[in-house]
């Protein structure tokens, strides 16, 4: 299930920003690209080391 306005991904779009992250149990990785490059360049709350810290944690 994807939502979409006017042929946007608006799903895509906020993961790319950084302010909704890609839940592959849900998405089965749909937005997995959008979410390694909005990691990369630390937008939206992939600039807060907590949250990296706490997936590491779960490893």
């Amino acid at each position: 299930m994807y939502c979409t306005i006017d042929d946007l991904d608006v799903g895509s779009m906020m993961v790319q920003a950084g302010i909704a992250k890609d839940y592959t149990r849900y998405s089965g990785g749909y937005y997995r690209v959008e979410q390694a490059k909005a990691k990369k360049e630390k937008r939206g709350l992939w600039k807060e080391q907590w949250l990296l810290d706490e997936k590491k944690e779960k490893k």
